[in-house]
């Protein structure tokens, strides 16, 4: 699904995830809650974060997997609309 969603599927497995969306509800419905992530979140504005969090967690947690909490917060908010 993320493929497509990226746009980084080929006509072929597009197609082939279309088809399987129109028959299958559920994964319709994990599509349709992947886009709306992706769009939040090329719509989201870059923020700095604060300057005693990198200093002081950031280092120990790393860049990466603050990214991650960042990501699972907007995806939360999206999909929970608040």
């Amino acid at each position: 699904m993320t493929i497509v969603v990226d746009h980084e599927a080929t006509e072929i497995d597009e197609a082939r995830l279309r088809r399987h969306l129109a028959t299958c509800p559920a994964c319709a419905v994990a599509f349709d809650e992947h886009v709306a992530i992706a769009r939040a979140m090329r719509g989201a504005p870059l923020v700095r974060p604060p300057r005693l969090l990198v200093a002081g967690h950031a280092r120990r947690l790393g860049v990466a997997l603050l990214g991650v909490v960042v990501l699972v917060a907007v995806a939360l908010l999206v999909t929970h609309g608040r």
